[in-house]
C-alpha cells in the first residue's frame, strides 16, 4: 500500500520556502497573491511567488530541490516548482526589478520581505502586459491595492507604468477610483 504524504498547507508552505531560502543566501521577497494580500487586498491563491537575484538561481533551487521540492520548468527569467506545492520565482536581473528587491520590507504581520505597494503594482502591469490574457485580474489587483493604500509614491508608480506604455491606463484608473 502507498502512503499518501500530507501537502503542506500554504502558510506552511511559504514559511518552508522562506527558511529555505534564508539558509541558503538567497535574497528573496514575496510577490504574487500573498503579497498582494499583505499589502491591503486579501484574496486567493494556491502558491507562493517570489523574486529573487538571478544569481542566487542555483543556490535557490538547490535549497528547494533539497528540500523536497521538483524543479518543473526553468526559463531565464522564472523557476517553477511543484511537488511539495507550488513556488513561483520571478529572477531579478535588471536594475528596476533589482532595487524593486533592495527596496523589500516585511509587513508587521509577517517577517518576511515583501515588495513595497508601488513594486507590486509594477509587477502586474508587466504580468498583463507581456501575457494579456492576465489583464482583468491584474488590473483588479491593481484597483484594490491602489484603493487600499491611499498614501502610494505615484511618481513610482508611474514609472513602472511607463515602462509598459501603461500610464494612461494606470491614470485613468486613478481618476475612477478617485485617489
Amino acid at each position: 500500500m502507498i502512503q499518501q504524504v500530507k501537502k503542506p498547507s500554504l502558510t506552511e508552505l511559504l514559511n518552508l520556502s522562506h527558511r529555505l531560502l534564508d539558509e541558503c543566501g538567497a535574497k528573496h521577497a514575496l510577490i504574487g497573491g500573498i503579497a498582494v494580500g499583505l499589502r491591503g487586498y486579501p484574496r486567493s491563491t494556491v502558491d507562493v511567488d517570489y523574486l529573487i537575484r538571478a544569481q542566487d538561481k542555483a543556490i535557490a533551487r538547490a535549497a528547494l530541490e533539497k528540500g523536497g521540492f521538483l524543479c518543473q520548468a526553468e526559463t531565464a527569467e522564472t523557476l517553477h516548482f511543484g511537488g511539495l506545492g507550488a513556488i513561483d520565482f520571478l529572477l531579478a536581473q535588471r536594475p528596476v526589478s533589482l532595487q524593486m528587491l533592495s527596496d523589500a520590507q516585511a509587513p508587521s504581520n509577517l517577517n518576511i520581505p515583501t515588495l513595497l505597494v508601488e513594486d507590486i503594482i509594477g509587477l502586474k502591469i508587466q504580468a498583463y502586459h507581456n501575457d494579456p490574457s492576465r489583464q482583468w485580474k491584474d488590473l483588479a489587483d491593481i484597483a484594490e491595492l491602489i484603493r487600499s493604500n491611499p498614501d502610494l509614491d505615484w511618481s513610482k508608480v508611474m514609472a513602472h507604468a511607463a515602462l509598459f506604455e501603461a500610464s494612461d491606463q494606470i491614470l485613468t484608473m486613478r481618476v475612477q477610483l478617485g485617489v
